[in-house]
Protein backbone atom coordinates (compact mmCIF):
# COMPACT_ATOMS: atom_id res chain seq x y z
CA UNK A 1 0.00 0.00 0.00
CA UNK A 2 2.82 2.42 0.84
CA UNK A 3 4.59 1.64 -2.42
CA UNK A 4 1.57 2.68 -4.52
CA UNK A 5 1.28 5.94 -2.53
CA UNK A 6 4.94 6.68 -3.19
CA UNK A 7 4.48 6.15 -6.93
CA UNK A 8 1.43 8.44 -6.88
CA UNK A 9 3.42 11.20 -5.12
CA UNK A 10 6.31 10.85 -7.58
CA UNK A 11 3.98 11.12 -10.58
CA UNK A 12 2.36 14.20 -9.06
CA UNK A 13 5.78 15.83 -8.49
CA UNK A 14 6.92 15.12 -12.05
CA UNK A 15 3.69 16.62 -13.40
CA UNK A 16 4.25 19.75 -11.29
CA UNK A 17 7.84 19.90 -12.52
CA UNK A 18 6.70 19.78 -16.15
CA UNK A 19 4.10 22.48 -15.48
CA UNK A 20 6.75 24.67 -13.83
CA UNK A 21 9.15 24.41 -16.75
CA UNK A 22 6.37 25.06 -19.25
CA UNK A 23 5.52 28.26 -17.35
CA UNK A 24 9.20 29.28 -17.22
CA UNK A 25 9.51 28.70 -20.96
CA UNK A 26 6.36 30.77 -21.57
CA UNK A 27 7.71 33.57 -19.36
CA UNK A 28 11.01 33.64 -21.26
CA UNK A 29 9.13 33.76 -24.57
CA UNK A 30 6.96 36.67 -23.37
CA UNK A 31 10.02 38.56 -22.06
CA UNK A 32 11.72 37.97 -25.39
CA UNK A 33 8.75 39.45 -27.23
CA UNK A 34 8.55 42.45 -24.89
CA UNK A 35 12.23 43.21 -25.53
CA UNK A 36 11.36 43.79 -29.16
CA UNK A 37 11.92 40.46 -30.84
CA UNK A 38 8.25 39.85 -31.50
CA UNK A 39 7.49 37.07 -33.97
CA UNK A 40 3.73 37.62 -34.12
CA UNK A 41 2.64 38.24 -37.72
CA UNK A 42 -0.35 40.38 -36.69
CA UNK A 43 1.68 42.73 -34.50
CA UNK A 44 3.02 45.65 -36.45
CA UNK A 45 4.52 47.57 -33.53
CA UNK A 46 7.95 46.08 -34.11
CA UNK A 47 7.70 46.44 -37.87
CA UNK A 48 7.56 50.21 -37.47
CA UNK A 49 9.75 50.47 -34.36
CA UNK A 50 12.64 52.24 -36.09
CA UNK A 51 10.26 54.68 -37.76
CA UNK A 52 8.59 55.38 -34.43
CA UNK A 53 11.96 56.27 -32.91
CA UNK A 54 12.38 58.83 -35.67
CA UNK A 55 8.74 59.90 -35.15
CA UNK A 56 7.86 59.60 -38.83
CA UNK A 57 4.66 57.61 -38.19
CA UNK A 58 1.99 58.84 -35.77
CA UNK A 59 1.78 56.58 -32.72
CA UNK A 60 -2.01 56.17 -32.89
CA UNK A 61 -1.71 54.30 -36.20
CA UNK A 62 0.32 51.52 -34.61
CA UNK A 63 -1.56 48.59 -33.11
CA UNK A 64 0.54 47.24 -30.28
CA UNK A 65 0.54 43.88 -28.58
CA UNK A 66 2.64 45.26 -25.71
CA UNK A 67 -0.19 45.69 -23.16
CA UNK A 68 -1.34 42.12 -23.79
CA UNK A 69 2.22 40.82 -23.35
CA UNK A 70 2.64 42.71 -20.08
CA UNK A 71 -0.61 41.19 -18.80
CA UNK A 72 0.60 37.72 -19.78
CA UNK A 73 3.94 38.30 -18.05
CA UNK A 74 2.32 39.41 -14.80
CA UNK A 75 -0.11 36.46 -14.93
CA UNK A 76 2.70 33.94 -15.46
CA UNK A 77 4.79 35.48 -12.67
CA UNK A 78 1.82 35.29 -10.30
CA UNK A 79 1.31 31.62 -11.25
CA UNK A 80 4.99 30.88 -10.63
CA UNK A 81 4.67 32.49 -7.21
CA UNK A 82 2.23 29.84 -6.03
CA UNK A 83 3.25 27.63 -3.15
CA UNK A 84 3.42 24.40 -5.17
CA UNK A 85 6.21 25.80 -7.41
CA UNK A 86 8.39 27.16 -4.59
CA UNK A 87 10.53 24.03 -4.38
CA UNK A 88 11.49 24.41 -8.05
CA UNK A 89 11.83 28.20 -8.09
CA UNK A 90 13.82 28.90 -4.91
CA UNK A 91 17.22 27.34 -4.26
CA UNK A 92 20.06 28.02 -1.82
CA UNK A 93 23.01 30.15 -2.90
CA UNK A 94 26.22 28.10 -3.07
CA UNK A 95 28.26 30.91 -1.48
CA UNK A 96 26.09 32.68 1.14
CA UNK A 97 23.46 29.92 1.66
CA UNK A 98 20.63 32.48 1.44
CA UNK A 99 17.46 31.95 -0.56
CA UNK A 100 17.91 32.39 -4.31
CA UNK A 101 15.19 33.13 -6.84
CA UNK A 102 16.11 31.27 -10.03
CA UNK A 103 13.91 33.54 -12.17
CA UNK A 104 15.76 36.67 -11.06
CA UNK A 105 18.00 38.36 -13.63
CA UNK A 106 20.87 38.39 -11.12
CA UNK A 107 20.79 34.58 -10.75
CA UNK A 108 24.15 33.11 -11.82
CA UNK A 109 24.84 29.52 -12.83
CA UNK A 110 28.35 28.09 -13.09
CA UNK A 111 29.00 24.79 -14.86
CA UNK A 112 31.75 22.68 -13.35
CA UNK A 113 33.28 19.45 -14.57
CA UNK A 114 34.73 17.02 -12.07
CA UNK A 115 38.04 15.70 -13.30
CA UNK A 116 38.21 11.92 -12.88
CA UNK A 117 41.45 10.03 -13.44
CA UNK A 118 41.71 6.43 -14.54
CA UNK A 119 43.98 4.00 -12.74
CA UNK A 120 46.71 4.76 -15.31
CA UNK A 121 46.62 8.50 -14.54
CA UNK A 122 44.75 9.48 -17.69
CA UNK A 123 41.74 11.73 -17.69
CA UNK A 124 38.61 9.66 -17.90
CA UNK A 125 34.99 10.61 -18.18
CA UNK A 126 33.94 13.66 -16.20
CA UNK A 127 30.86 14.57 -14.25
CA UNK A 128 29.10 17.90 -14.83
CA UNK A 129 27.52 19.82 -11.98
CA UNK A 130 25.69 23.14 -11.77
CA UNK A 131 26.40 25.67 -9.04
CA UNK A 132 23.76 28.36 -8.51
CA UNK A 133 24.48 31.65 -6.77
CA UNK A 134 23.55 35.32 -6.58
CA UNK A 135 25.17 37.64 -9.08
CA UNK A 136 26.84 39.52 -6.22
CA UNK A 137 28.27 36.26 -4.82
CA UNK A 138 29.81 35.45 -8.20
CA UNK A 139 32.88 37.56 -7.36
CA UNK A 140 33.60 35.42 -4.28
CA UNK A 141 33.21 32.12 -6.13
CA UNK A 142 36.30 29.96 -6.44
CA UNK A 143 36.41 26.70 -8.34
CA UNK A 144 36.75 23.80 -5.87
CA UNK A 145 39.70 21.43 -6.09
CA UNK A 146 39.17 18.59 -8.51
CA UNK A 147 36.79 20.60 -10.68
CA UNK A 148 37.28 22.61 -13.85
CA UNK A 149 35.20 25.68 -14.74
CA UNK A 150 33.29 25.01 -17.98
CA UNK A 151 31.32 28.26 -18.24
CA UNK A 152 28.46 30.14 -16.73
CA UNK A 153 26.17 33.09 -17.00
CA UNK A 154 23.23 34.93 -15.56
CA UNK A 155 19.65 35.08 -16.79
CA UNK A 156 20.32 38.57 -18.10
CA UNK A 157 23.29 37.31 -20.15
CA UNK A 158 21.40 34.27 -21.43
CA UNK A 159 18.44 36.29 -22.66
CA UNK A 160 20.59 38.42 -24.97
Amino acid sequence: MQHSNLIHVMKKKSKLYEQYWFLVYSLQHVKWRIEGRCDDIDCNMYEYRDRLKNQTIPRDHVISCLPELKRKRSAIISLLGERRYRTFRYKKCFICKASLDTLDDRHYVAILKKIMLTKHGLRGQGELSLVEMHGSCEKRFQVPDGFRFMGGGSNAKRNH
